[in-house]
């Protein structure tokens, strides 16, 4: 297992690879290093960004004063999960989506009088009340997994719209340009 900043410095490297240009504005006072990150891509807005490093695949937010901290600040969430033997998978969620797996599971908990206590969820399903909001995964806006024994080729796509964006991101880097750019069109032979 990485350490968090290493698996945080991992994450930097994806965004840098996928065309952000990346910079660190928080840390100390609990905040750990690289963890809130600012994004920025040519013609775009900035957004702000929360790093998430997880070994079991969950993530948490404390809910405090009605909001869930610090996602409310925050434009997406990074979610990198340690798997072990260097494999790391990075993932991009809108704040939208994980605020709204994190209050399914609050008002399914504040439901069973049990709302005071943390709340854990990972992107992928898990049974269980303590984990009603789990699977959210298909809603990333992309994914990543650093799997240093493997060749250096994207993972297959699930489907076609994404084998076109990888497609689109792998012409974008070479050509240093935004992924938004660019358009690609299919055609099929007969």
């Amino acid at each position: 297992m990485k350490t968090d900043e290493e698996v945080r410095a991992q994450v930097i490297d994806v965004l840098k690879r996928k065309g952000y240009a990346v910079e660190i504005v928080g840390s100390g006072s609990g905040v750990p290093k690289s963890s809130r990150l600012s994004l920025s891509q040519p013609g775009e807005r900035s957004k702000m960004g929360v790093v998430k490093v997880t070994t079991s695949g969950r993530i948490s937010f404390p809910h405090k004063d009605g909001k869930w901290t610090p996602l409310h600040k925050m434009d997406c969430v990074l979610y990198a999960h340690d798997q072990g033997d260097g494999k790391i998978r990075v993932q991009m969620f809108s704040r939208e989506v994980i605020e709204k797996a994190f209050d399914t599971l609050r008002t399914a908990l504040s439901a069973r009088n049990m709302g005071h206590i943390p709340h854990w969820l990972a992107p992928f399903h898990e049974q269980g009340e303590r984990f009603i909001g789990s699977g959210f995964g298909d809603k990333a806006e992309w994914t990543v997994d650093i799997d240093p024994g493997a060749a250096s080729v994207p993972s297959p796509a699930s489907s076609l719209s994404e084998a076109i964006e990888q497609a689109k991101g792998i012409i974008a880097n070479a050509l240093g340009r935004n992924s938004r750019e660019i358009d690609l069109t299919v055609s099929f032979r007969s």
